[in-house]
This record gives C-alpha cells, sequence and structure tokens, in this order.
C-alpha cells in the first residue's frame, strides 16, 4: 500500500488467510476505496471491522478518511466523535468535527470545537487557517438577533433583510 500496488496488496492479502484483522480489514478498506474506487465498500469493511475492535485508531482514522469524502454529515459526526474519544487532543479531528458540525447548523458545537482546538494548539497551520471562518461565524451569530429584532418589528425593512443576508454569507451560514 505504501507503493500505492492496490492489485499486490489485494493478492497478498487473498494468499495469507491468518492476517491480522486489523490489518485485513484496513488493506481491504484501502483496496475498496482507492484501486475500486468503491467508497461505500471500504465504509463498509470499516465499519465491520469497529463493531469487533471500537478502540482501533488507525481503522477509525480511515473510517472518518473515507465518511469526509461523502455527503453523510451525521455519520461523519458520529465517527469523528468516535475518533476523538480516542484522541481528544487530535486538533485536526476537532477542526473537521467543527466543519462538519456547521454543516448541520450547529453553531454553539463548531464554534466550542473551533474554539477548543486553538486552545490546544494555537500555532499549529490547520487550526490557524480555520480560525478566521470560526471567528466569522462567531460575529455573525452575535450580530444577528439585533437584526432579528428589528425585522420582527419591521418584516419589510429592505436594508435589513439585505444587512442580515450579507451577515449570513459572511458568517458562512448560507453558501
Amino acid at each position: 500500500l505504501e507503493i500505492n500496488d492496490y492489485d499486490l496488496a489485494a493478492a497478498t492479502l487473498d494468499a495469507w488467510p491468518e492476517a491480522p484483522a486489523d490489518l485485513a480489514a484496513l488493506t481491504r478498506a484501502t483496496v475498496l476505496r482507492n484501486r475500486d474506487e468503491d467508497v461505500p465498500g471500504a465504509i463498509r469493511v470499516l465499519r465491520e471491522f469497529l463493531a469487533k475492535e471500537p478502540t482501533n485508531l488507525p481503522a477509525n482514522q480511515a473510517l472518518v478518511s473515507a465518511l469526509l469524502t461523502t455527503d453523510d454529515a451525521r455519520a461523519q459526526l458520529a465517527a469523528l466523535d468516535a475518533l476523538l474519544a480516542l484522541t481528544p487532543k487530535d486538533v485536526t479531528s476537532l477542526i473537521q468535527r467543527a466543519n462538519v458540525k456547521l454543516k448541520l447548523a450547529d453553531y454553539p458545537g463548531a464554534l466550542a470545537d473551533a474554539g477548543q482546538a486553538q486552545a490546544l494548539e494555537p500555532d499549529n497551520d490547520t487550526v490557524k487557517s480555520a480560525l478566521p471562518a470560526f471567528e466569522r461565524l462567531q460575529e455573525t451569530l452575535q450580530t444577528l438577533p439585533p437584526l432579528d429584532a428589528a425585522l420582527k418589528k419591521n418584516p419589510q425593512d429592505l436594508s435589513k433583510l439585505v444587512e442580515r443576508a450579507w451577515w449570513l454569507r459572511y458568517g458562512g451560514i448560507l453558501d
């Protein structure tokens, strides 16, 4: 797998029936994902293995990696929760979970994860590159309540509607 020879990896695994379960699962998942472009198959293999060995770190990491290529934000969140239960100080996983929570409109959760990552490793490049988006989100969430209150009083206030739309885009809430 180090040299991306997936055919050789699959053939070796097929010829080695007593291969360790973790090696077999990770190899099969990697072959499915990279050679066969079968991400759902890779996810299935990893989930089956993790049902038996839920604390296997490489398998949890591989599952997160595979799920992040899908649109299933709830599954991504569950996998990141499991991974972070094993590695609670992994700032990359915290930022990934923050981004997933943002997709799921869990803004307080997203900000909490980003803040935790920043507190753990403020000089980490992944953290530093992600923080501006979460700072904009925080600013937006602080700005929206007064705008919403003004719009509640006057729902036809075009300037407030436009301002609110701008803040939603600026904060990453709307694409």
